[in-house]
């Protein structure tokens, strides 16, 4: 893609499609279903909401248990999906990690090397799920970033350094090597894989964004100059084509990987973005910031959502009543898992709304 065909495609994206409004405070977490129909943000109001996206209205949330008298372990750190999007994996501050099934409304801690399909995105803080098959909390100790592939894992450092660290091939533990190179002068907020190259981007303090080739890291193969203050979130698009980036001054910024050039800088926050993400097909890009608010940034008509919100609704229409026979006699567990077990693909997804939306518990305390 030359420079100004990228300009030409990016600089066309709507300035913001949607805002969603509800949390009370900060946003710090954002992650997409794997289908791409939920958006989950995770906020420091002690609760993670869910979204859909076609219709842009809250649907589930539930809020962080207060039994817990220590605020800071309930605040909501980092969310992320596995294959099925009625499960959502959820960092509760650095003390644990959970999965929240908004279907049936079971909301269980998640033990050290329990099976579990998929990936935690983000989890800037201490402790973190680590996925493939297993997932496991792992103490980060100086970690202020972190970032995973299917092999490895990055931590930012405060110090500006950069730890890479491999998944071991043992199933009791997930460490197996580890291996550091310095980024920036100072603290590295936030990292990302390039989902293509050995390729690894990197935030700094200063508010610049250096891409590193993870096969020689003596110098940068790029750095991008254009935030004045620090860099919070990073993420690459799917297909690796554009890399997206947050900070302190509220900007969305929208880079060409192949040029290497700024090609969109999109306003919209009236405070920091703190997270980031790309929808599974690349299409929109999600952000949470310090105005508690989450915006939808999307490329694709806003007629294509409505017509995707339609086929939604009769969906579930269609499947509405053999829900509510099974629910009557099964009760919501076996019949979420009935869901899951027999249903075809295509229609699992309104089986599971409107099974949350008769009878199982919308907001819940955990």
């Amino acid at each position: 893609m030359s420079e100004s065909g990228a300009t030409a495609a990016l600089l066309s994206l709507p300035e913001v499609s949607a805002v969603l409004r509800g949390h009370d405070s900060y946003v710090y977490s954002v992650a997409f279903s794997p289908d791409g129909k939920y958006l989950a943000s995770g906020s420091w109001d002690e609760t993670v909401r869910l979204w859909d996206l076609s219709s842009q209205r809250e649907f589930s949330r539930i809020r962080m248990a207060e039994e817990d008298k220590k605020r800071a372990n309930r605040i909501v750190r980092g969310l992320g999906f596995g294959t099925d999007p009625s499960r959502v994996l959820v960092v509760r501050s650095w003390a644990n990690v959970f999965r929240w099934d908004w279907a049936t409304g079971a909301f269980d801690e998640v033990a050290d090397g329990q099976d579990e399909v998929g990936f935690l995105v983000r989890s800037d803080f201490l402790r973190l799920a680590h996925g493939g098959s297993k997932i496991w909390a792992l103490d980060l100790g100086e970690a202020s970033a972190s970032s995973f592939d299917s092999q490895q894992w990055a931590e930012g450092r405060w110090d500006g350094e950069v730890v890479l660290r491999k998944f071991a091939e043992d199933p009791t533990s997930p460490v197996a090597t580890e291996s550091s190179f310095p980024s920036h002068q100072n603290r590295v907020h936030a990292v990302a894989y390039h989902p293509k190259e050995r390729w690894l981007a990197a935030g700094g303090h200063n508010g610049t964004i250096k891409i590193w080739n993870l096969d020689s890291t003596e110098e940068p193969i790029a750095e991008l100059i254009d935030h004045q203050r620090e860099v919070f979130s990073l993420a690459f698009s799917p297909d690796g084509s554009r890399l997206a980036s947050g900070g302190r001054d509220g900007i969305l910024r929208i880079w060409d990987v192949e040029s290497m050039q700024l090609v969109a800088a999109m306003r919209g926050h009236a405070s920091y973005i703190h997270s980031l993400a790309f929808s599974p097909d690349g299409s929109c890009i999600a952000t949470g910031s310090g105005d508690t608010t989450v915006r939808i940034w999307d490329s694709v008509p806003r007629s294509t959502r409505g017509d995707a919100h339609r086929a939604d609704l009769a969906s579930q229409q269609e499947v509405g009543p053999l829900v509510g026979d099974y629910l009557a006699t099964h009760g919501s567990a076996a019949t979420a898992e009935w869901i899951r077990s027999e249903l075809p693909a295509q229609q699992r997804h309104a089986a599971l709304r409107e099974l949350q939306e008769r009878g199982s518990l919308n907001t819940r305390e955990r």
